[in-house]
């Protein structure tokens, strides 16, 4: 005769595992409740321990927020690298604003990853938790300075030629004995007291680079 196994019920009497790490929470939770209220040495320990479980956790969770920044800023760079070889093929000013866009971001981006560092330092212990920016080292300020002056790198929307001037002096001016008026003895402009040749330098942006022509 076959036994059905249907609708048996637990025994009363049973534990289960999970009624068991109940009871055991409730246990070391009291034990723990009565050791603070009689001893103050473990009190403040306790307290102690607690604020380096604290900083351990906020380390952590800057060095995962550097690593995000980081790969952030890697795609972006890559897409400006990419848009920038696209910009020289087809030439559209929208690429440069996104591009420009992008810089922006890059540059956003490079801040916050430093202010992550600083607080890394101070979570290590090499900084003073109320560091100030002109106390940050010369290394730090000097890496900030250089990435950011490398990074800020871009040709500008809508710029795509132009021109500008180089003064080359010559000599000083000579006075006419008669109009007592400042002339240029040689070939020159005259500016001021003294005798310039002027040279314009027409230049347009190829996106990569700048292209310069011969002086007009």
């Amino acid at each position: 005769m076959k036994r059905s196994h249907r609708g048996c019920a637990q025994p009363s009497g049973m534990t289960t595992t999970e009624d068991l790490w109940q009871k055991k929470k409730r246990v070391y939770a009291q034990q723990l409740t009565d050791r603070l209220k009689d001893d103050e040495a473990f009190k403040r320990s306790f307290v102690q321990t607690a604020e380096h479980v604290r900083a351990i956790h906020k380390l952590n969770l800057d060095y995962n927020n550097r690593r995000t920044v980081e790969q952030s800023m890697c795609a972006i760079s890559a897409a400006s690298v990419l848009l920038v070889f696209v910009d020289c093929a087809v030439d559209t000013p929208w690429i440069r604003v996104i591009n420009t866009a992008l810089t922006v971001a890059l540059l956003c981006l490079l801040i916050r990853r430093y202010t992550i560092e600083v607080h890394i330092a101070i979570g290590k212990g090499t900084l003073p938790s109320d560091v100030r920016l002109h106390e940050l080292p010369s290394s730090v300020i000097l890496g900030f300075l250089v990435e950011f002056l490398i990074c800020s790198l871009t040709v500008p929307p809508f710029i795509t030629n132009g021109s500008f001037s180089v003064q080359q002096w010559i000599t000083r001016a000579q006075v006419d004995p008669i109009t007592h008026a400042y002339f240029c003895k040689f070939d020159g402009v005259l500016l001021g007291r003294d005798c310039y040749l002027l040279y314009s330098y027409p230049y347009v942006h190829p996106s990569i680079g700048i292209a310069l022509t011969e002086p007009a």
